[in-house]
């Protein structure tokens, strides 16, 4: 069944594609989605051994931007993210870049976004450092708003204390306050501090043109830099989560969403040309309202969050680091539950990953037989192979 973003791909992205030109991986997104689950991105039948039922099963395109696919990655993610949660208070931590950014950050996503994590996981870790020692954090980059305007901004989980190292080379676990992280204003001007002195690093190596390209000149490009320190930015804590059960209904809300989903959408009129989509205003309370756009306005705007190929939009530090995480997790259960904690010379215990049930594609739907057997498999409406 075609959703209703794939019927909007599919009758208005012809025309829009012949009105802009996009990037590779932009068009490639378009028509993945659009292809989503349909004939033309093939099929496999299976016919069951008891009944002779055959059974259909069209193809995801797997594209991270799509709506339909997301679910079951979202499953997946979350159960193995829950295998590394401590047994303690998380805060919720978004960072903010000033929209005057925004320009700059659209013609240099992929370097623009990794000075961004950078300098919003080196703030955090400025701050707790002392303190607390190595803390957990996951970041979650999110590059919209509500009516799918351009808003780039980090959610970013963090433990409510850290794993620290003694002078006799022992380790103890440092709780925070259940109520207070670090202080919010401090976390601001650093990461202000740090983003900016980041960007001038690798302004030399920015695409300044288009409407960036009075930035080539050395005292525009001064002006805009200072402009930027008078801002203030915005950097707020929310309270920690109630539980690990809450952190992960949380965070699974975040981790694989995507700019909008089906159910937004109220109304497409593929005669006027034009989209209705909900969303919550914040600065109203939160209501609930509608929107109406041209279609060719809704494909743009979609198109502002499409990620850079092979960006990793889900990054973990500290404690979760790849590298550490599966030594570091367990010696921090341990000294949480006063249990005793493994010696050096012990190899680190990986963490459980547990597995996510999914409904076999290879089980009847008319009886239940589990011996169904694989008959055909299409791509692009071609029989590519045929067991028969």
């Amino acid at each position: 069944m075609t959703s209703i973003i794939q019927t909007i791909f599919q009758n208005e992205f012809p025309s829009y594609a012949m009105d802009y030109v996009l990037p590779n991986h932009k068009y490639k997104t378009f028509h993945f989605i659009s292809k989503c689950r349909t004939n033309d991105m093939g099929f496999n039948s299976f016919r069951c051994n008891d009944c002779s039922h055959h059974q259909l099963h069209y193809n995801s395109c797997r594209n991270r931007h799509c709506p339909t696919c997301q679910n079951i990655k979202r499953e997946q993610w979350i159960d193995k993210f829950e295998s590394y949660l401590l047994d303690i208070p998380y805060f919720h931590v978004v960072f903010t870049i000033p929209h005057q950014l925004n320009n700059l950050t659209l013609l240099n996503q992929k370097m623009i976004y990794n000075i961004f994590f950078k300098a919003a996981s080196e703030s955090l870790t400025t701050l707790t450092a002392d303190k607390y020692g190595k803390i957990s954090s996951t970041f979650i980059l999110h590059t919209w708003g509500q009516t799918l305007a351009y808003h780039p901004h980090l959610h970013a989980i963090v433990s409510s204390g850290g794993l620290k190292t003694n002078d006799d080379g022992s380790y103890n676990f440092c709780q925070c306050n259940a109520q207070f992280l670090v202080s919010i204003k401090a976390l601001s001007i650093i990461f202000k501090n740090k983003f900016l002195s980041l960007l001038k690093k690798s302004i030399n190596k920015l695409d300044l043109t288009h409407n960036c390209s009075y930035l080539n000149q050395p005292i525009e490009l001064d002006n805009f830099i200072s402009s930027l320190y008078q801002l203030s930015w915005i950097t707020y804590i929310k309270k920690p989560f109630g539980n690990n059960k809450a952190v992960l209904n949380y965070i699974g809300r975040y981790s694989h969403r995507v700019a909008i989903s089906n159910n937004r959408i109220l109304n497409y009129d593929n005669q006027l040309h034009n989209v209705t989509f909900s969303y919550k205003d914040y600065k109203n309370d939160s209501k609930r309202k509608k929107m109406t756009v041209s279609a060719s306005e809704f494909l743009r705007r979609f198109s502002l969050h499409i990620l850079p190929s092979y960006f990793m939009k889900i990054r973990h530090y500290g404690l979760l680091a790849n590298n550490v995480r599966n030594s570091l997790i367990p010696l921090c259960r341990a000294l949480i539950s006063k249990e005793p904690s493994p010696t050096p010379n012990e190899p680190p215990t990986s963490a459980k990953v547990a597995t996510i049930d999914v409904p076999s594609r290879c089980q009847c739907p008319k009886c239940g037989g589990v011996n169904t057997k694989f008959f055909v498999f299409s791509y692009y409406g071609k029989i590519v192979f045929d067991s028969s």
